[in-house]
């Protein structure tokens, strides 16, 4: 959101460079790939631990 309203001022000269425009999005990009990328190692970490317990419950809390 805040991009878009970085470019969309009303003086031309107080718009984004085009260039940062694309850094920014890029950064962006990166950041969410990096959280789904976390997202998907913590399930997959979830998913091993409930195997390797078979039908035991342990509390998430006493695994760490």
């Amino acid at each position: 959101m805040e991009l878009g309203l970085e470019c969309s001022q009303d003086i031309p000269k107080e718009r984004m460079n085009i260039m940062e425009v694309v850094l920014k999005l890029n950064k962006i990009k990166l950041q969410q790939q990096d959280a789904d990328d976390l997202s998907i190692t913590f399930k997959t970490l979830c998913s091993t631990v409930q195997i390797g317990i078979s039908s035991q419950q342990v509390p998430a809390k006493e695994l760490f």
